[in-house]
């Protein structure tokens, strides 16, 4: 029962709880309230009939002296108009049967001995037995009376129809008096959980919950749009923050590419700057060597005179070229 209780929307738990407490005391009153009455009924209706049969029996005591079976008759049929009266049946001092009164359509027979003065209920039917006593406290004689508990029944039967609508009735208001209970307090609750899931499933932390009451409830409602408050703020120092962060990352990327960049002209600088001094290098050292071989040449007197035009020309063509390197460079 708890476990489907828990599965159970707000609403409904509401009204359950409602309903489960008002129905039991209706039904519990109403309970108290019949068997109230019955017992009340029942007190009456013993009460009636003993003093009608006391004074049927008192009435009964000259017949009794006199033995007058007939007119103790007489005085049992009186009990006729008492439709719910069965069987009356009078007994002398020695517990025989004197006078009996049978109501119609009925069998009961008159018990002997009539039994124990007083009386007892039972499923269908109320016994009543009284004696009469003379000054020395001998019995003179014994009423015994036979009734139905139609009436008393008739009664119950009514009671329960009325307590029935009764309940019906007061059902019905006791539930359109939870409904109405139960949307006072399940509303503002139901309101806070769908923005709450409104929030958690679009990030809108700008919603906010609209306050209906000022109870407890009312009191949860700004608790949780201060909190949505905090939380936004946070969002927006966290956005700042990322923000913040993603310029950084940004310039450091520039500055380290820049520096890449770098690095890689500079190395290209480099290479330039080499080949530029091999190729120089070698430009230079060309006609150098040149001029320098066919001066060793000239002083070691290795060159027979008839070349010595062609070695000098050679020497002058190669200096003009070493001139030509070096007025470019500069």
């Amino acid at each position: 029962m708890r476990a489907f209780i828990k599965r159970l929307p707000i609403r409904q738990k509401l009204l359950f709880m409602i309903m489960s407490t008002t129905i039991p005391v209706l039904v519990l009153g109403s309970v108290g309230y019949i068997s109230l009455d019955y017992y009340r009924s029942r007190d009456a209706l013993h009460r009636e009939l003993s003093a009608q049969a006391q004074l049927i029996l008192n009435s009964s005591t000259a017949a009794l002296q006199f033995l007058d079976p007939r007119t103790a008759q007489e005085i049992l049929r009186t009990l006729a108009p008492n439709e719910h009266v069965r069987r009356a049946c009078l007994y002398d001092g020695a517990g025989r049967v004197f006078a009996e009164y049978i109501a119609p359509r009925s069998d009961v027979a008159c018990p002997t001995p009539p039994g124990d003065d007083g009386y007892r209920f039972s499923a269908d039917d109320l016994v009543i037995v009284l004696s009469l006593l003379d000054d020395r406290g001998r019995r003179l004689g014994s009423l015994y009376v036979l009734s139905d508990l139609v009436l008393l029944k008739e009664r119950l039967n009514a009671q329960l129809a009325i307590v029935a609508i009764v309940l019906v009735l007061t059902t019905g208001v006791a539930l359109l008096i939870a409904s109405r209970v139960h949307s006072i307090v399940s509303d503002p609750i139901t309101d806070l959980a769908r923005t709450a899931t409104d929030v958690s499933s679009g990030g809108d932390y700008s919603l906010r919950a609209t306050r209906t009451t000022d109870d407890e409830l009312g009191v949860l409602v700004d608790a949780f749009n201060r909190m949505l408050e905090r939380i936004q703020l946070r969002e927006r120092e966290l956005s700042a923050a990322n923000q913040d962060l993603r310029n950084e990352n940004a310039e450091r990327r520039r500055v380290e590419h820049e520096r890449a960049d770098l690095l890689v002209r500079e190395r290209e600088a480099n290479r330039l700057k080499d080949e530029f001094l091999a190729t120089l290098s070698h430009e230079l050292r060309t006609p150098l060597n040149a001029i320098l071989g066919w001066t060793r040449l000239l002083r070691s007197a290795a060159i027979p005179p008839t070349e010595m035009d062609r070695a000098l020309e050679k020497v002058e063509r190669n200096a003009q070229v070493q001139a030509r390197l070096v007025e470019d460079l500069l």
